[in-house]
């Protein structure tokens, strides 16, 4: 069986926010959660991922292995945006799935003594 926690939706009917599905073994949550300032959403049995936000920054903290973001959608694009320096926001860097390769959508600027090396296969 499962077990639901509902409360008022507002409006005066009655909804579910959040279900222990003992069929599926999962946690169902129905209704967006809130994590305040300085708390911590940690996953892992040893907290090994961290995801904050303190008031003025927000971090997603890896303490085990390696970091993976993967998309699993078929020719699906990773896309890094950022503020535009004008109030609104646009790619810098995407990671093309569908057409195999990275684009850089803004111009790039490096540290004195960094290079760009190519290594020819």
């Amino acid at each position: 069986g499962d077990i639901e926690f509902c409360s008022d939706d507002g409006s005066g009917g009655i909804t579910e926010y959040l279900r222990l599905d003992g069929g599926l073994t999962k946690t169902i949550f129905s209704k967006s959660t809130r994590h305040n300032d300085f708390v911590t959403a940690f996953f892992g049995s040893s907290d090994d991922l961290g995801i904050y936000h303190n008031g003025t920054k927000s971090a997603i903290e890896n303490y085990v292995g390696n970091l993976e973001i993967t998309q699993n959608t078929n020719d699906g694009d990773i896309i890094f945006s950022n503020d535009d320096g004008s109030g609104g926001v646009t790619p810098y860097l995407t990671l093309d799935g569908g057409a195999g390769y990275t684009t850089i959508q803004k111009q790039m600027r490096f540290g004195d003594g960094v290079l760009i090396t190519h290594r020819l296969i």
